[in-house]
């Protein structure tokens, strides 16, 4: 063998194990960063919670139970706005991961730059949409309040659906940290935004003024923009300075890859909109202000182990992203192990919530809302299997397989909502739960099938589209 052979097959070799050895370091890499960014992630959003869950009785005495169940009510429907996207974030959140994943900063410039600009655009639109439409609305109609209270409620709803399309076009900030992997900053912002929002209405709010939903509406929708705001410039001048948007990188061409995976993306939102997001809404039309408060209280109870699990998976859509475009499959599957094994925890901890919920909710609201222990054993259902989905929707998210999805959800969401009232005629505030937990079911077992192929890399090619 010659010297030169035997030095191209040394050279060859090298590389091989450096490749190797990059391919275990990033590895090795995202799984302390998943780390890291789920005990950040859980710290911010514990905070977040504990502020919100104080915010409740403080806002009952504030208004009343009937005024409440109205709020509750306004910001279900404002929380849709930010699902109108049209998938942007999260196209931005994948495109941005796997550009970074090959070390491509001109390409990830181009991305953000170009959803900015759609971003932008679209906010845009939606409000001059929003501001043509909102004298032609019967808002009292439409959230099915007493008349005496339009006033009061049309200037509340302007307040709030004005702010809330202010911070959609503020909320990019966000998918792009989650793209890179900074989960726990990105959910650092609500807990911020809720720690100010309980120091204004504890210490600044007179309970005997006027016009207090409109206060409470003016509070919880434009401190958060203020947060965005100030965030969005210190990263941009500081950490993401070298991908900051620019009109100069606005790219035509890459808008098919942001609203290609982002439309589907759009699709999975409004079904998931119209799976969890309605339930108050409905429960509104169907039953009442005054239930709506009640669902609300229980289901902030019995979500917290739910919410908790959510928080912890929040990194690993990227991450999985970054593995797949990589090949990896074998952390992949290690993590996933994991993940279900974490969520026995939630299984032991809402059958503690169950047990001792009476005691809690004495604790946490006194007399002010009643509730029943019927009503949270369909809640400890639906929330053990939509738990057990989270899994199977952050790997299939992140590695953008998502046809198979969306054919679950839109037949969820076309027999949700007929469900939802007709099963809340017999069973009350239980009938919107009950149709949640049937159509958790149907995702639960198609996703579960993907999911398994996907890892095997085996089965038809339709689970991989």
């Amino acid at each position: 063998m010659s010297k030169l052979n035997l030095a191209n097959k040394t050279t060859s070799i090298k590389e091989s194990v450096s490749n190797i050895d990059y391919f275990e370091n990033r590895s090795v890499r995202n799984t302390k960063s998943l780390r890291k960014n789920s005990v950040i992630t859980l710290i911010f959003r514990g905070l977040s919670m504990s502020c919100s869950y104080v915010m409740v009785p403080l806002v009952i005495d504030y208004v009343n139970t009937y005024q409440y169940g109205i709020w509750v009510s306004i910001s279900t429907v404002i929380a849709w706005i930010i699902f109108f996207d049209i998938g942007l974030g999260n196209g931005l959140r994948n495109n941005y991961a796997k550009a970074i994943a090959h070390d491509d900063v001109i390409l990830a410039k181009s991305y953000v730059s170009t959803a900015y600009f759609l971003l932008f655009a679209f906010s845009g639109l939606l409000m001059i949409i929003f501001l043509s439409s909102f004298a032609f609305v019967n808002w009292y109609e439409f959230f099915n309040v007493d008349i005496s209270l339009s006033k009061e409620l049309s200037i509340t709803v302007l307040i709030a659906f004005g702010f809330q399309i202010i911070y959609f076009a503020s909320n990019m900030i966000i998918s792009l940290l989650n793209g890179a992997q900074k989960a726990g900053i990105a959910n650092s912002f609500s807990p911020v935004s809720n720690v100010i929002s309980l120091v204004i209405i504890y210490f600044f709010l007179d309970k005997s003024g006027h016009n207090n939903l409109i206060k409470i509406a003016a509070i919880y929708t434009g401190v958060p923009i203020v947060v965005l705001v100030l965030a969005s410039i210190y990263y941009f001048s500081t950490e993401f300075k070298h991908i900051r948007p620019s009109l100069k990188f606005v790219n035509r061409r890459y808008i098919k890859d942001i609203t290609g995976i982002g439309i589907k993306f759009f699709v999975l939102q409004i079904c998931a909109l119209i799976l969890v997001s309605s339930t108050p809404f409905i429960i509104a039309h169907a039953l009442g202000q005054e239930e709506v408060t009640q669902y609300n209280i229980m289901f902030k109870l019995y979500n917290i182990p739910y919410l908790i699990f959510y928080l912890l998976l929040a990194p690993y859509w990227s991450a999985f992203t970054d593995a797949y475009a990589r090949n990896d499959m074998v952390w992949i599957k290690n993590k996933m192990m994991q993940l279900y094994k974490m969520w026995g925890l939630v299984v032991v901890a809402l059958i503690f919530i169950l047990v001792f919920n009476q005691y809690i909710f004495h604790l946490w609201i006194g007399n002010r809302v009643k509730t029943n222990n019927t009503t949270g054993i369909y809640m400890i259902i639906y929330l053990l299997l939509y738990s057990a989905l989270l899994p199977l929707v952050n790997f299939i998210n992140g590695v953008g397989k998502l046809n198979i999805q969306i054919y679950l959800c839109v037949i969820c969401a076309i027999i949700n909502i007929p469900l939802s009232f007709i099963l809340a005629k017999p069973l009350g505030i239980n009938g919107p739960v009950l149709a949640n937990i049937i159509c958790v079911i149907m995702l639960l077992t198609g996703l579960g099938i993907q999911a398994k192929q996907i890892l095997q890399g085996s089965g038809h090619r339709i689970w991989y589209k």
